[in-house]
């Protein structure tokens, strides 16, 4: 499980495509507040929005990073179901379609 695709999303999250084409949302927003002095950059949104896919997970110029595992297990999946039960993820999903 590799990110193929990241995108910057309002509110920390990030928008994920990994190889195989399945999509999730995941929500940074608490990694950013509650985690070390590791992640403290990533409460500034422009340095965020710097995001990359880095060939497995999602990573940040000055070496930040998330690996696949905690993005596809914390990540709220596109579907049907859970953009009619999340209405944030329902606003982003259709932004992207």
């Amino acid at each position: 499980m590799r990110i193929a695709k990241v995108k910057a999303l309002p509110g920390y999250k990030l928008q994920l495509t990994f190889w195989d084409g399945r999509e999730t949302i995941y929500d940074a927003a608490w990694t950013t507040k509650h985690l070390s002095d590791y992640f403290d950059q990533l409460r500034d949104v422009e340095y965020f929005r710097q995001v990359r896919a880095d060939g497995s997970g999602v990573a940040w110029p000055n070496g930040q990073s998330i690996g696949p595992e905690d993005l596809e297990g914390y990540g709220i999946w596109q579907s049907e179901e859970n953009t009619k039960a999340v209405p944030e993820v329902s606003k982003y999903y259709r932004m992207q379609a």
